[in-house]
């Protein structure tokens, strides 16, 4: 469980099409191992990230996206560094990336058109019902 701005607790989980071609090491006894051969290929690289809000029952609050290079990986995230000079923290889990097929992607929350992404992340982010 991760805490927000807020204090209310999550939970992050990944989209189905996230899950494959993912770099991560699976570890049954707990979270995914930081696969240093795998990191090091993601570091550095562009990221267009794909975040949808939902309510426990499944109702979607809303959805974001941004894009960002891979500024650092450790076991307390993955740092991703936009544009603005501002950073976003994923959780320490590689299982949601896999590389992007070339094109222009059109963020429908900004209007701007991000070309070629190096990776691409979705995260569904489950918040408690009140």
């Amino acid at each position: 469980m991760v805490k927000i701005a807020n204090d209310a607790p999550i939970v992050l989980s990944m989209s189905d099409e996230s899950k494959q071609d993912s770099p991560a090491q699976e570890d049954e006894t707990g979270p995914p191992l930081l696969d240093a051969e795998a990191c090091a290929r993601i570091l550095g690289k562009h990221v267009l990230l794909g975040l949808t809000y939902v309510k426990h029952s499944g109702e979607t609050i809303s959805t974001t996206q941004l894009h960002g290079i891979v500024e650092d990986i450790s076991s307390r995230g993955i740092i991703i560094r936009k544009a603005d000079g501002s950073t976003f923290r994923l959780p320490p889990d590689l299982r949601g990336i896999r590389e992007a097929p070339s094109g222009v992607y059109r963020l429908r929350s900004t209007g701007e058109n991000v070309e070629n992404p190096d990776l691409l992340a979705e995260w569904t982010i489950i918040r408690p019902d009140a």
